[in-house]
């Protein structure tokens, strides 16, 4: 399975709807252009103690899920756009419990000579 893109579903998706709908239906409800090119697709529901993942495989979606009995998954409060893009390493976090919207890479130093 060869996934460039992770994309992350910004708005909570009701109950995480997948079950009996069709994939047009499916890209209109997450706002996600093609769900059939090589990506993930993360969403979760208004409680946040879900996340689904969406895959297309031919000829179907693989769809994972994972459920908190006691926790939420922190999700963007907001952002930009409708869907961003997630590394490989943030989605892992995210379904970690991790808060990756706090993350913060170290500052880039620039010098202009070594001493």
């Amino acid at each position: 399975m060869g996934c460039a893109a992770k994309r992350l579903k910004v708005r909570p998706v009701g109950e995480c709807p997948v079950h009996g709908y069709r994939a047009p239906e499916l890209q209109e409800l997450l706002g996600y252009t093609d769900l059939f090119k090589p990506a993930l697709y993360v969403f979760t529901n208004g409680a946040r103690n879900r996340v689904k993942v969406l895959y297309w495989d031919d000829p179907g979606f693989y769809l994972w899920l994972k459920r908190l009995e006691k926790h939420r998954f922190v999700w963007p409060v907001q952002h930009t756009s409708e869907v961003m893009e997630l590394t490989g390493d943030q989605l892992n976090w995210l379904i970690g419990g991790y808060d990756i919207f706090r993350f913060a890479p170290h500052k880039a130093l620039k010098y202009g000579a070594i001493t």
